[in-house]
């Protein structure tokens, strides 16, 4: 008989593992948010404690103008003035029109509130600094809102708050406005397109909005062309999915885009469209393509993404030996600073390879190298492209555009982290990624340590110890994370403690980049004081000292470059990368090319530096032919703009009694008569004159010529031209008569309202959308 098979149930063997091989695992420890809160604070404090408590003072763009245009800006706000004029540099030119004054942007406001009129260097910096927490603190809360753990975005906010660009940049304050906000923007951005949500679109925008009021059009451009592509990708990802209802809500992800960046561009309306109107009157509207290019790095740059000083530094108080040697023009240094952090790469490496951020992880990955293409300039073909785009080609420094590159290391490397300290979403390629990576920036470091870098990039010999000693920081620490990052995926670590070690390394190797960059010994508000002192003397007030001062000369200059608007001198030249093209004008002495004493004349130039050719010094001299600041002229030619130059470049004209005119004037001199004008108030919105003339003639004054002001004589609109090309000019009947010139911009004024009404509806709507939210809320609970 056949045996027949058993009806006993088969059980398989049990394997139990060895517990040293394979531990039982504890549940990760997730910090609560008020350490990261607490951990963004201390590392503000410490990072930035030279300018918060200790002797440490911006420098750079901040002393030479920040510091004395926003001093200037605050003693009008407390007067309750709005500066719409500047007329203590270069001859007088738009201020709040000149988006970088931000002049409107809330930190600044609640600055001049706090400052009482007095702006000091300490508060002015504090300003500054306070944008260092809500970068942190931003891009924590993004890396939350795209999926990462509480250590990894911990480490992003770290990562994108202390990174190269950031500090380096900080002697930019409106720049680091727009760093600094730009992860809050993304994170609401994010939410409403994703959500369909109007509240969190509505939020974005606002948000976007007064960020702009900061003053630095060129990141508010590459912010906006970052979420037109964040838009693209997110929409075409529902289009091609299985969901049947996201695709069919995809009209409503795009309209919240864009209200995002109708209602930004609203709340900027007051700065921006008298900025447009400026634009069209200054150099830069004739800008070349090759200016477009200062700026951009070159191949060998990205050697700094691991040993970020190899060529050298540019700080506030740049040590000796240390001097940057890669290109003669020190502000390549913090322009072409594309350091994240050794820690931050090798984490975004990991962060790539792994799927903690899905499909998104090559979005930002992609931005990131968009971004590293586009700042090689003319080196290869993305620059040239998008430079076509409209307003592209207005700015230079393509490097700026690394914001993507160093945002999207920061939210990588918080994945990457992540990775590192759990033990889901296995992959056999990332200990791969890790070595290689590793490897890369130990290889790196290891040749600057040696000298064989420095060699290949014919480091000057007085350089050699500087770039060797560049090396090691990136080396160690690179060495450092490697092992951790290694005890991390092996499981040799606790994953808090894994998470606590590369945050640890990663603000070291930030602080060791970073914290001595910007403390500069010399206090701006003590420079300018010392000057103010000095040249007391100096002062406007009307109507008895209104005239011009020429401090520069042959290389002397006596005072700071911006100490008109702190100081209340008007000066004759001053510091401004956007100055007006019609200016001075091209008056020139008979038969004496480039003797522009007559111009100087016409600028009313009372004092001028003269120099000393025995001694070599420098010092005021008084010019006894400068005409007065306001004066009455009974004779005219009328000439089209080029002729106008030419005869100002002769100096056959008699500027004393004849002024040249570009159209002709609607009270007509007849070539005799005598008057006087005589200014009795002057503020940078209005000026006063009176008048006393026999005969009808043309008041002109030492007054650049700009479409915003606008005459009034007693009371009646008249004719505002432009007389000897680039001063203001006014028709004035015989008689005692009262002439005014105001500061009225349509376009300020336009700008005021979209902006006032943009803000009132949006805060409107996000009030009505929380409200109906809540209910909702309410009657679903």
């Amino acid at each position: 008989m056949a045996k027949q098979p058993s009806k006993k149930r088969e059980i398989e063997p049990l394997t139990v593992r060895n517990p040293r091989r394979a531990p039982i695992a504890k549940p990760l420890y997730e910090p609560p948010n008020y350490v990261a809160y607490g951990i963004f604070i201390v590392i503000t404090l410490a990072f930035f404690s030279p300018f918060l408590f200790g002797s440490g003072f911006l420098w750079e763009d901040f002393l030479e103008q920040f510091f004395p245009h926003e001093a200037f800006a605050a003693r009008n706000f407390y007067d309750g003035v709005i500066p719409f004029w500047n007329p203590y540099a270069f001859c007088g030119m738009p201020f709040m029109a000149d988006l970088q004054n931000g002049f409107f942007y809330p930190g600044h406001l609640l600055m001049y509130l706090f400052s009482g009129g007095e702006l000091t260097a300490r508060l002015a910096q504090f300003f500054v600094v306070i944008h260092y927490p809500i970068a942190m603190i931003g891009a924590w809360k993004l890396a939350r809102q795209l999926g990462i753990g509480q250590w990894g975005g911990i480490f992003s906010g770290v990562a994108w708050g202390l990174c190269g660009m950031m500090v380096a940049h900080m002697i930019h304050p409106n720049m680091i406005y727009h760093l600094a906000w730009f992860p809050v923007v993304l994170m609401f951005f994010y939410r409403g397109v994703t959500q369909r949500s109007w509240l969190h679109g509505i939020l974005s925008g606002i948000i976007l909005g007064l960020m702009m009021l900061g003053g630095h059009p060129q990141s508010a451009l590459f912010m906006i062309f970052y979420m037109a592509c964040f838009t693209a990708f997110l929409l075409i990802g529902d289009l091609r999915g299985q969901d049947a209802e996201r695709k069919a809500t995809a009209w409503k992800g795009a309209a919240i885009a864009l209200a995002v960046v109708v209602i930004g561009a609203g709340i900027f309306a007051i700065q921006l469209m008298p900025a447009q109107e400026l634009a069209g009157l200054s150099e830069r509207a004739t800008s070349s393509y090759q200016k477009s290019l200062e700026g951009s790095i070159t191949l060998g740059h990205l050697v700094t993404l691991v040993v970020p000083k190899f060529f050298g530094v540019v700080t506030g108080n740049t040590p000796q030996g240390m001097e940057y040697w890669y290109r003669p023009e020190t502000f390549y240094f913090w322009e072409t600073c594309i350091y994240v952090g050794v820690v931050t790469l090798l984490l975004a490496a990991l962060g790539l390879a792994s799927k903690r951020l899905g499909a998104l992880r090559w979005f930002v990955a992609g931005m990131a190298l968009f971004s590293l293409l586009y700042a090689l300039g003319d080196s290869f073909i993305v620059h040239p492209i998008i430079n076509k785009l409209p307003l592209f080609g207005s700015f230079r420094v393509p490097t700026r555009m690394m914001l993507f590159f160093a945002l999207g290391a920061a939210l990588l490397a918080g994945a990457g982290l992540e990775r590192a300290i759990r033990s889901d979403d296995e992959s056999p390629g990332l200990m791969r990624t890790m070595w290689i990576v590793g490897g890369i920036i130990l290889l790196l470091g290891f040749l600057s340590v040696s000298g064989t870098l420095g060699g290949m990039f014919s480091a000057p010999a007085e350089a050699a110890k500087a770039t060797g000693a560049a090396g090691i920081a990136p080396l160690l620490i690179g060495l450092g994370a490697i092992v951790v990052i290694w005890a991390g995926l092996r499981r040799k670590m606790p994953g808090a403690g894994v998470a606590v070690a590369l945050l640890l390394l990663g603000t070291i190797d930030l602080f060791i980049f970073g914290v001595e960059q910007n403390p500069s010994p010399n206090n701006p508000e003590q420079i300018y004081k010392r000057n103010d002192e000095q040249f007391a003397m100096l002062k406007t007030s009307a109507p008895d000292k209104l005239f011009r001062v020429k401090m520069r000369e042959s290389g002397a200059m006596l005072m700071q470059r911006n100490q008109g608007p702190y100081s209340q001198i008007m000066l004759f030249e001053g510091y401004n990368p956007l100055l007006l093209a019609r200016r001075v004008p091209p008056a020139q002495a008979a038969g004496q090319p480039g003797n522009y004493e007559p111009a100087y004349d016409l600028m009313n130039i009372r004092y001028a530096v003269r120099i000393d050719t025995a001694t070599r010094s420098a010092g005021l001299a008084e010019r006894a032919t400068a005409f007065a600041h306001a004066r009455m002229l009974y004779d005219y030619r009328v000439a089209d703009t080029g002729a106008i130059k030419k005869m100002l470049g002769s100096g056959e004209i008699d500027l004393s009694k004849t002024v040249l005119l570009e159209k002709e004037p609607s009270v007509k001199p007849d070539g005799s008569g005598s008057g006087t004008a005589t200014i009795n108030h002057y503020d940078p919105s209005r000026i006063e004159v009176k008048v006393n003339t026999d005969k009808a003639g043309i008041l002109l004054l030492s007054e650049v010529w700009y479409p915003a002001w606008h005459a009034y004589v007693d009371g009646a609109e008249t004719e505002l031209l432009t007389g000897n090309y680039s001063l203001r000019a006014i028709p004035v009947p015989a008689g005692n008569h009262t002439v005014e010139l105001r500061f009225e911009s349509a376009a300020y004024s336009t700008g005021k309202w979209i902006t006032i009404g943009t803000l009132l509806v949006a805060i409107g709507g996000a009030v009505v959308l929380g409200v109906r939210g809540r209910k909702k809320g309410g009657m679903e609970g």
